[in-house]
């Protein structure tokens, strides 16, 4: 979510506020009801005591909550969020000239912060060689899978755009795999 919410404020011309926010994600798609009820539903359960609590419980599970305890969760939820943004340094705080943005009566807005964008998971592919003793059946190994590739894109082709049939799909995928074991 930080990652989305940083670059929501990152594409935005001025900064934004909660709100602001909070419907961008929602013009994106991003608007994850399920993880807003629940993070709304445990900030609730919180405040009331047994019998309220299980009154609440109870309401939950036999209906749909109405809109507008969805908007509501969802505005509690991004500003959720954004707080997390703020704390891990992802976003920046302003606010109106002389208001300290401590304040809780303060305004905030936030932008995203250039020198300190979110981290996230990158995948890369590599080929690894290793230097191992030869192995005469393990290099035949790999010649029948350079074979069985060469004879699966062959196959493949004189298909064309056409389906295959179920022996001749079966027959493509053995040839798939013993093309792909070779190389494991």
């Amino acid at each position: 979510m930080t990652v989305n919410i940083w670059d929501v404020c990152r594409r935005s011309e001025k900064p934004l506020t909660v709100e602001e926010i909070a419907d961008q994600l929602r013009g994106r798609g991003l608007d994850m009801n399920a993880d807003a009820l629940m993070f709304y539903k445990k900030k609730e359960l919180a405040k009331l005591d047994d019998v309220l609590a299980k009154q609440f419980e109870d309401a939950w599970s036999n209906e749909a909550p109405p809109a507008e305890v969805i908007d509501r969760a969802w505005s509690l939820f991004v500003a959720h969020c954004v707080q997390v943004s703020c704390q891990a340094k992802a976003l920046t705080v302003t606010t109106a000239e002389g208001v300290d943005p401590r304040s809780r009566h303060a305004e905030r807005r936030y932008s995203a912060n250039l020198d300190s964008p979110p981290m996230v998971y990158q995948y890369f592919v590599t080929t690894e060689q290793r230097l191992v003793p030869y192995d005469p059946e393990q290099r035949d190994q790999l010649n029948d899978g350079h074979t069985a590739g060469m004879e699966f894109l062959r196959r493949k082709a004189e298909l064309g755009a056409r389906n295959p049939k179920p022996a001749e799909a079966r027959e493509l995928l053995d040839l798939a795999e013993t093309a792909i074991r070779a190389k494991v």
